[in-house]
């Protein structure tokens, strides 16, 4: 069973069990109700059952942490998102990084309450191609076959929409879609092996392949890199959160990752931890929406799942 398949069935199993934690008799039920609004863009390509299925591990993950009782919604549109953190609907709301950069200037009242980091809170996308190829310049890569996991971070997309973007071409027809079934290393073995050209790939999830496989990573060389973008962040408006909330999930959220269960609840969303937000986040924020206008779109393909190369064991 591929490891996708694995993680999508756990998450829908520990959601179908109501994602039970530890029973403590002493732990008081908790009375405040918070609403959470999550932007549907954190679900791209991701099957609904398992998308809900998260969202019910997150408000498991919120109570656990805060002993505050946690309502978790979906919401189409960023604006409306804002609009609904802004007026207090939702008292918190969950979105990338970028998104935050997009609206914060339309929305003075938001602030980023904390951070959701796979690795740091930065991240960044890089295009791979074989150490041998003698590719230089991006428009050498016109017909080459693409290979890209079934479901990527939202960040690599978006800086392939940027590739196409500075190229004046559509990526779809730009490149030889080759669809991966899998997971980031899937596509990467996929240009090793030769069933592909060139594949884009999170920074951070590079790096663990090299560390875990260092012979075979020097089959391929970073052709492109993006700029840094900001990790996803919870942001809130101070004014329609009290102060005592604030703190206890803040704090409660801080330290997730240092309770077993907790922690269990934070690898199924990919995450390590929730981090304080650092002074070089408002910058990152600038940086990356002057590089990023909010009129730059994910490239999505719309090759069907069932066309995709299924994901192989490798030799290490």
């Amino acid at each position: 069973m591929r490891l996708s398949a694995v993680l999508s069935a756990t998450v829908l199993t520990v959601a179908a069990i109501g994602i039970r934690s530890p029973v403590h008799a002493a732990e008081p039920v908790p009375q405040t109700i918070l609403r959470i609004g999550m932007i549907d863009t954190l679900f791209e390509g991701q099957n609904p059952r398992i998308a809900a299925a998260q969202t019910r591990i997150l408000s498991r993950l919120f109570t656990q942490q805060t002993n505050v009782r946690c309502n978790v919604t979906t919401v189409a549109g960023l604006d409306r998102l804002a609009q609904q953190i802004d007026s207090g609907r939702f008292q918190i709301g969950v979105m990338h990084g970028i998104e935050l950069a997009w609206i914060k200037d339309r929305y003075h009242s938001l602030h980023p309450l904390a951070l959701a980091c796979i690795n740091g809170h930065k991240l960044r996308a890089l295009m791979l191609v074989p150490a041998k190829a003698e590719f230089g310049a991006l428009s050498e890569l016109r017909g080459k076959r693409l290979a890209m996991p079934s479901r990527s971070l939202h960040h690599v997309p978006l800086f392939l929409g940027k590739v196409a973007n500075e190229l004046g071409v559509d990526a779809e027809t730009f490149f030889t879609h080759v669809p991966i079934r899998g997971n980031t290393e899937a596509a990467i073995e996929a240009v090793i092996q030769g069933r592909a050209d060139v594949t884009v790939v999170d920074g951070a999830a590079w790096a663990i392949y090299c560390r875990r496989k260092p012979v075979r990573a020097e089959r391929l060389r970073v052709l492109r890199s993006s700029k840094w973008f900001p990790a996803a962040a919870l942001v809130y408006n101070p004014t329609a959160l009290p102060p005592e909330i604030t703190e206890k999930l803040r704090n409660g959220l801080l330290h997730a990752h240092e309770r077993p269960f907790s922690r269990q609840l934070l690898t199924l969303w990919r995450l390590r931890r929730f981090s304080a937000v650092p002074d070089d986040y408002f910058t990152l924020l600038d940086d990356i929406r002057r590089d990023y206008p909010e009129t730059c779109k994910p490239v999505v393909f719309t090759t069907e799942a069932s066309d995709a190369e299924e994901e192989v064991d490798t030799p290490r």
